[in-house]
């Protein structure tokens, strides 16, 4: 038998996008909800991690993307249905990140065609008018630009340099306001450019992002 492994790199590994850097970090949905899925996956709680994933899909993530559709392919937490899988693996992409047009090619050539003809309406009239980047991307930078305006600051008496802003965003802890401002962070194109470079490193050090198995 033949199963696809699911990627679940981003709570391991020293990547940028993970790590709270910048006041922006946590405000990127997507990527929470990404890891709080991969968490759920990790503990075997498939239905919490298949829900979460959902959640992170719908803000542009590619990754829960592709495990959603591993999912599918692997029958995990679900009833196995290869055809869905393909169209969550083809959406997940959509950006061209080799290793996810690889595995999505790997699955098409296995499917017959009736099987690849509904696979093709669950692409195009399921999941590309909820998930496609044409509609994730400006839903996610909306959101986030929503949270970068709701955030108030103070500062506490002396001069600006001894004094630096403090800053409180909705239902996050104080940070600084020079770091937290910093716009470039707050744009989703700059996210976008993090994670291609990612895939890109991926690629060079000969580590697989997305890769089949088989297994007895």
């Amino acid at each position: 038998m033949k199963i696809l492994l699911v990627v679940l790199l981003f709570v391991t590994a020293p990547f940028s996008l993970v790590h709270a850097g910048s006041g922006s970090r946590d405000y990127n949905p997507g990527l929470e909800a990404y890891v709080e899925a991969t968490r759920h996956y990790e503990a075997g709680d498939f239905s919490n991690a298949y829900q979460r994933y959902q959640q992170s899909a719908r803000w542009g993530n590619k990754l829960s993307q592709f495990n959603i559709g591993t999912m599918y392919y692997n029958g995990i937490g679900m009833a196995r249905d290869p055809a869905r899988a393909w169209a969550w693996i083809e959406l997940s992409a959509e950006r061209e990140y080799p290793q996810l047009v690889r595995a999505a090619s790997e699955i098409w050539g296995e499917l017959d065609d009736n099987a690849r003809q509904r696979a093709q309406r669950i692409l195009d009239e399921e999941l590309k008018p909820e998930y496609a980047d044409a509609v994730a991307l400006p839903r996610t930078q909306r959101f986030v630009t929503r949270r970068y305006r709701s955030a108030t600051g103070s500062r506490l008496g002396g001069s600006a340099a001894s004094n630096p802003l403090l800053v409180q965003p909705r239902d996050h802890p104080h940070t600084v306001g020079d770091v937290y401002y910093r716009e470039d962070d707050w744009r989703v194109e700059r996210w976008l450019e993090q994670e291609a470079a990612w895939f890109e490193q991926m690629m060079e050090a000969g580590e697989p992002v997305a890769e089949f198995e088989e297994i007895d």
